[in-house]
Parts: structure tokens; sequence; C-alpha cells
């Protein structure tokens, strides 16, 4: 059970861009250092981009520049990324910390912190309310506002975060859902999940869970019913992007979806049979996805590559649009 030291961190360089793929890639504004193991989701706002990561530092960046507006270094990796309030970020710190890291948002100053257990998943907002289920299989809410305990509640074990629906909290709890005042913690309905999900996300007024069956589908959170059901070539990786009525997917097979609601009806934009790790962004007339082998292509919407870009291996975060391009991570700590 050993390992040879050299073989640590060994990453052989990307392979070349084909002329006719580089071409047409866009012109980098900037590069710098947004921390190694950025987790997901970076967030934009008004020209600000928030993004925490598994080096345990939060940065607040200028978009136009990518100068350091300020940064953190909590005492724990930060896994679920970052979540915005009003006037906060939320962060959880994982162990040792074990802490709900409430800062402000124009100087990354601590407003509140507290005791919350190891949070792995992102951090959900309702009610007034910030939650996660940590890895005991409580869900804890604070008060957002001053970091007060409002409840601490078990729901078992779940690889899902929270997620915010009618001013209420759902969890994901085995083949269950269920709904959660944010004041008190009460569970006020119970429902049968139709799949087990791998991920679920709020999005157009429903509940969009990826099934371990290759399923995507789509509940109505007031009764938890099928409102639709699309069978993909594979499960699904990551959260599905909706614009408008269309909704794209990447399958673990490689293959791109674009999906047309009501229906849904599916169409087949590409089979890129690659690695790809990040779920689909759209952009302008195009569609960018992130690899394993640190590349980051754009497709036309007929499926086309229309552009590559080599970042570090491999990107796992999605790019985030801005005015004008957008941003992307790599997988060592490059940020351009």
């Amino acid at each position: 059970m050993s390992v040879n030291a050299a073989c640590i961190n060994f990453r052989p360089d990307p392979e070349s861009i084909p002329d006719a793929h580089a071409a047409l890639a866009p012109g980098e504004a900037w590069q710098v250092d947004g921390g190694r193991g950025t987790t997901a989701p970076m967030i934009l706002r008004e020209g600000r981009l928030y993004l925490a990561g598994a080096d345990r530092q939060v940065r607040a960046l200028d978009v136009e520049t990518g100068a350091e507006l300020w940064h953190r270094r909590l005492p724990g990796p930060i896994l679920g990324g970052v979540l915005l309030g009003d006037s906060l970020l939320f962060v959880a710190s994982a162990r040792p910390d074990d802490r709900i890291h409430a800062l402000d948002l124009a100087t990354g100053r601590t407003a509140w912190t507290a005791a919350a257990g190891d949070l792995p998943e992102p951090l959900a907002l309702a009610g007034g309310a910030v939650a996660g289920v940590n890895r005991r299989g409580h869900l804890v809410g604070f008060d957002a506002r001053t970091g007060a305990v409002r409840f601490r509640r078990r729901v078992g074990r779940t690889r899902l975060q929270p997620i915010a629906a009618e001013a209420a909290f759902l969890v994901a709890a085995g083949d269950s859902v269920l709904r959660i005042e944010p004041d008190s913690g009460r569970v006020v309905a119970r429902g049968r999940l139709p799949v087990l999900p791998l991920e679920w996300q709020a999005a157009r007024e429903r509940i969009v869970l990826t099934g371990a069956d290759s399923s995507v589908v789509a509940l109505e959170p007031a009764t938890f019913s099928v409102a639709w059901r699309a069978i993909l070539d594979g499960p699904v990786l990551g959260p599905l992007t909706f614009r408008g009525d269309t909704a794209w997917a990447v399958t673990r097979r490689g293959t791109i979806y674009e999906l047309t609601l009501p229906g849904p009806r599916t169409r087949v934009v590409a089979r890129l049979g690659e690695p790809i790790t990040t779920g689909v962004t759209p952009l302008g007339r195009h569609l960018l996805v992130g690899g394993a082998d640190g590349a980051l292509r754009a497709l036309t919407r007929e499926g086309a590559v229309a552009w590559r870009v080599n970042l570090s291996w491999n990107i796992t975060v999605d790019p985030v649009p801005v005015p004008g391009g957008f941003l992307a991570a790599g997988g060592d700590g490059d940020l351009h």
C-alpha cells in the first residue's frame, strides 16, 4: 500500500489545440490566482465575483480587472461554494471548524459565526433563515441576520443540499422529500421521490431531479406530483441549466442534450465522448462545457466545436457569464 512519491500531482501537458479550434477562441482579459479547489457555486453580483474553495479561502474579485477586493482564510475547507444574501455572504467551513460564517459582502468582515457540524454541500436561504444538512444527518437552521439558532432537526444522512421553495426548505431524505418550516424546523409536508436523485434544483417554479436511472423528473413543489419526465442516455452530470423554456444537460457519457419545455422535447446537441466535468453554460450562440482534460469547449447550438482553450486540469466549476465575456476556473487555482 505504498505510492511512488514521484507520481504525486503529475499532470502531463494538455493536448495541443487544433488551429481550427484555436483561431476563434476568445482573448484573455486577465488571469489571477483564484485559489485551489474552487467549489461550486461561485456567484457574480454587481460586478463582483464571490468564490471559495478547499484551500479555506473566501475571495471577492472585481470582474473588470481581476483585482482582489478582499479575502478571508477560514479554519476549514469550504466544500459547498458560496451563498449570497442581501448584504451577507454565507459559507460553511468543514472540519476542523464545522461552522457557518456570515461575512459582509463589502468588506469580508465576520458578521456572525455559528457551530453547525460538518456541512459538505451548499447552503440554502429561505424565510430569513440559512440552513444546511451536516454529515450526522441534521438540518441546522440559523437566523440569517443574527446567527441565532432557529432549529436543529434530524432528517437522515443525504448527499443533497437543502433547497428553498415556496418560502420553505425542501430536504431529500432517503426516498422521501420533506418540506420544513424555516422558523421552527417543523416538517409540514412529506412526499415520495419518484427516482433516486443524484442532484436536484429549483427551476421554473418546479423541483427538477436527475436520477440514477438516467431520468430527469420535474415535481410540482406544492404536491410533489410529477409534472414531466425525460429519459436520457445516462445519468446527468450536475444540475441542468435553464434559459427561458430551454434546458441543457450533460450525461456521464459525454452527451449534451437540449430539452424544450413544456413536454419536454429532447434533442441531442452533441455526443462528445470526452471526459466532461461541468454542466452547460449558454453564452450567446455557444454552449460552454469544461472537461477533466483541462479543455474548455464552445459548441454551436448545432453541436459543432466552435473553439477550444486550455485551462489547468480539471475543470469542475461551471463558467460564469459576464457582460462581454465569461469567467472560467481551472483546476489548479487559475481563474481566467
